[in-house]
C-alpha cells in the first residue's frame, strides 16, 4: 500500500501533464501544448485560455474537449459559445466557428480541482 505523501507527491509532479490526440500531435508541438495562451475559447461575454484535451473528427462531426484552469462555470453558462483559436507555434491560426447553426452539443463542467472542463461538438463545413 501507498503512502499518501507519496500519492501527493505524485499528483504535484504531473499536474501540468496535458494528453493531445493523435490528430492534434502533428500540428502541435510539444512546447505548443504546454503554452495555455495559445488556445482561446471565444464566448459573447469574454475570452478564456484554455487547454485541448482531446479532438476527434468523423465524417459529419467534430468532438473537442477543453481544460479551463479556473472556476467559470457560471460565466459560461450564462454565455453562447462562438469560437475556438488555436495559435501554432508557427503563428498559423486555426480558428472553428462555432455559431448557433453548427453547434450540436455542448456540456460544461467542473473537475475535481474546481477547473471548467467543456466538452463540445459541432458539424463540419460541408455538413452545414
Amino acid at each position: 500500500m501507498q503512502n499518501n505523501d507519496y500519492i501527493t507527491s505524485e499528483i504535484d509532479k504531473n499536474k501540468e501533464v496535458t494528453y493531445t490526440s493523435d490528430v492534434l500531435k502533428d500540428l502541435l508541438t510539444e512546447n505548443f501544448q504546454e503554452k495555455e495562451s495559445f488556445n482561446t475559447l471565444i464566448t459573447n461575454k469574454g475570452f478564456f485560455n484554455a487547454i485541448i484535451l482531446m479532438h476527434s473528427k468523423t465524417k459529419t462531426k467534430t468532438n473537442i474537449k477543453l481544460l479551463i484552469k479556473k472556476n467559470i462555470l457560471t460565466e459560461l453558462i450564462l454565455s453562447n459559445i462562438l469560437k475556438l483559436q488555436i495559435k501554432a507555434p508557427d503563428l498559423e491560426m486555426f480558428e472553428f466557428d462555432l455559431k448557433e447553426s453548427s453547434l450540436v452539443k455542448s456540456s460544461i463542467y467542473l473537475n475535481s480541482n474546481e477547473d471548467t472542463i467543456i466538452k463540445i461538438k459541432f458539424l463540419n463545413e460541408r455538413e452545414k
